[in-house]
């Protein structure tokens, strides 16, 4: 309770009452800050060891790596699940931390798979994304899967301007 007044050192906008005995914990704001950039820069060197292993980033500097690292928003999904569904529109790109996923393409009615599984580090939803068009497949989860997810504005601003990635 509080962590927005905290973070943009403004007046809270709430009051809160409870309605049983609590225990509560306080943070001065100095804290609170330091850890949560404990909390960012740990998650950062995770996240950046990882990204150096797929191919359309491991040329990057670091600074755009952190970029794309501070972008990065975690996504879980169940066997079975479709991630991204043909047709729709395309606003995120993905990147495979653990798990499968199959891309399916419908053909006279059928789903048929358009190439082998995939599974970490490849990564998939691009193409809506670099022709702003359609997605062009279904993406459906083989078995759990975790993804990390960028959004189309970080997309367009760093990924959609690498050296080689093909509109």
């Amino acid at each position: 309770i509080g962590e927005l007044a905290l973070l943009y050192e403004r007046p809270r906008g709430a009051s809160v009452t409870t309605l049983n005995e609590v225990t509560a914990w306080c943070l001065d704001r100095t804290t609170f800050k330091a850890i949560l950039q404990n909390t960012a820069s740990k998650q950062r060197l995770l996240y950046a060891g990882f990204i150096s292993k797929v191919p359309l980033f491991k040329n990057l500097d670091t600074v755009t790596k952190n970029i794309i690292c501070d972008a990065l928003k975690p996504q879980d999904y169940d066997a079975g699940d479709e991630i991204i569904i043909e047709g729709d529109d395309g606003d995120e790109f993905f990147i495979i931390e653990t798990g499968t996923v199959e891309c399916l393409k419908t053909v006279e009615g059928q789903q048929v798979r358009v190439c082998p599984p995939l599974g970490p580090p490849t990564y998939f939803g691009e193409l809506a994304l670099l022709r702003n068009a359609p997605r062009a497949a279904t993406v459906k989860a083989v078995e759990d899967v975790s993804v990390l997810c960028i959004d189309r504005g970080t997309f367009d601003r760093i990924v959609g301007r690498i050296d080689g990635v093909e509109k």
